[in-house]
């Protein structure tokens, strides 16, 4: 794993766990007290987050902050492989 993979990871999570909460990229921003710009690269995995800022997004959403860097099995993963 790289840091490109860490950031793929991260920003994944981040927007699933965001859709699940049903809040809009701008609600996120006002409530972590970000600008939604700062928000939109963090997504995009162009932004990286001081320690700081990731204590105040998993707050906003309601988790720790492992379960943003946590990786989730893909679709093919969870299917046995056949010989």
């Amino acid at each position: 794993m790289d840091e490109a993979d860490l950031r793929s990871i991260f920003s994944l999570n981040f927007k699933r766990f965001r859709a699940r909460k049903g809040l809009s990229q701008e609600k996120i921003a006002e409530k972590m007290e970000i600008s939604p710009n700062y928000l939109s690269d963090i997504e995009s995995g162009e932004g990286w987050v001081s320690p700081f800022s990731l204590i105040k997004m998993a707050n906003a959403l309601g988790i720790e902050v492992f379960e943003m860097f946590k990786p989730h099995e893909s679709v093919s993963e969870k299917v046995p492989q056949r010989l």
